[in-house]
């Protein structure tokens, strides 16, 4: 019986997947590069070059450092091709999201619903098909906080490393993250009890993390002109194309995660 059943999950799970990748590799490759992305290829950087970026007050890297090494998997990459780390990782994400949702909460046809709502969400599918980090930080959030949950319930060291390296990706690839670091934080506290035998290593890795990523915070004070009045990087220059939010800003971000998001067909001229 139970075999049976695992068998059917494995099958609607399948399916579910297969649909939500069909929807991101649709036209994937039919626009060509706009802005954002263009200038994600051109400020793509090696390795050795991380250093520079993070003394030109600028915390963004992993990503720029991980397309650095993609478009050089073919010397003619076609856009497809450098979007497709979106689709992969968007799917990683889907079926990422089924593991932490079942672990939650106990409870298979929640999990399949919750995968199959992020597999036709609109919002998603169009980050996914997009050469952004995106895609990226759903992923590797999903993945901190699944191994910050696996820790609790009595994982091994090697939630603690994924928890560590999940979140110093993230803060590297956007320093938004920091605030999702916070959050993982207060979910602790709020539920103490939950991880008092493991609280030595959680506040260890937690203290790895912010060493680690420490530049990362130089970076953005510094950049932002907290630190130092004159840098290369200031955050607040993008106050300009930045709109004042306004009471109908909240139903128009409503309806973009509820509907999906319609890019302007200007940016893709070119």
């Amino acid at each position: 019986m139970a075999a049976s059943k695992n068998k059917a999950v494995f099958f609607i799970l399948g399916l579910i997947s297969s649909v939500g990748l069909a929807l991101r590799l649709h036209n994937l490759g039919s626009r060509s590069l706009w802005f954002d992305e263009a200038d994600i290829v051109l400020d793509s950087v090696k390795v050795s070059d991380a250093l520079k970026i993070l003394k030109l007050h600028n915390p963004v890297i992993f990503y720029k450092i991980f397309i650095f090494y993609w478009r050089h998997v073919d010397t003619y990459i076609h856009e497809w091709l450098l979007r497709l780390p979106s689709v992969i990782f968007a799917m990683a994400a889907v079926l990422l999201l089924y593991k932490l949702t079942e672990l939650l909460l106990n409870n298979t046809r929640i999990a399949l619903i919750s995968v199959f709502l992020l597999s036709i969400s609109p919002l998603h599918i169009y980050y996914s098909q997009e050469l952004s980090a995106y895609s990226l930080l759903v992923f590797i959030i999903l993945s901190a906080v699944y191994s910050l949950i696996k820790l609790a319930k009595g994982g091994s060291i090697y939630w603690v490393i994924i928890y560590v390296t999940s979140n110093i990706i993230s803060i590297y690839t956007h320093p938004i993250m920091w605030w999702a670091f916070l959050i993982q934080n207060i979910m602790v506290i709020f539920q103490v009890n939950n991880y008092r035998w493991v609280l030595k290593r959680f506040m260890l890795a937690n203290l790895l993390v912010v060493f680690l990523c420490a530049p990362s915070l130089y970076a953005i004070f510094s950049g932002s002109g907290f630190l130092f009045q004159k840098s290369n990087f200031h955050f607040n220059r993008v106050s300009g194309w930045v709109p004042q939010p306004s009471l109908k800003s909240i139903f128009v971000t409503f309806k973009n995660l509820s509907l999906g998001y319609n890019a302007p067909r200007f940016i893709y001229s070119g």
